[in-house]
């Protein structure tokens, strides 16, 4: 589990650790190459900056409460894609395969937040201003 999520009686205490500033403070990695992604690497960001070619990074096995950011800063395509097929909900998919960036002039600062439900991983695009990709 994370180590930013506190457990108060089995819950998450989430709410708390916000209210005392104590959330979000995550490891942040630049990867240039195809990644495939760890479960030890939960609560990471990942960045493609200085990257000169497209950048897939693959998520690990499902398991309850992983959570990946993945940030494109650089002017290339970028995509997330799970290890089994099937298993990524994300915008008007409940069975998509991957998600990314790839068009033109909408790359730049394009995210990709994944959570994991211990039975699929959510993909969400907190930028809301970018064209997001969803591939079954």
């Amino acid at each position: 589990m994370s180590h930013w999520i506190q457990h108060v009686n089995g819950q998450a205490d989430l709410a708390g650790r916000l209210a005392r500033g104590k959330c979000l403070r995550a490891p942040i990695v630049a990867k240039t190459a195809n990644y495939t992604v760890l479960a030890a690497d939960s609560g990471t960001i990942f960045l493609t900056t200085g990257t000169e070619g497209a950048v897939n990074f693959t998520l690990p096995a499902v398991s309850a409460g992983l959570w990946f950011m993945f940030i494109n800063g650089a002017d290339q395509d970028m995509l997330v894609k799970t290890a089994t097929a099937d298993t990524l909900i994300s915008f008007n998919d409940v069975a998509a395969d991957s998600v990314s960036y790839a068009t033109a002039d909408e790359k730049i600062g394009g995210a990709i937040l994944c959570v994991c439900d211990g039975t699929n991983f959510y993909a969400l695009d907190p930028t809301a201003k970018h064209t997001f990709t969803v591939t079954s």
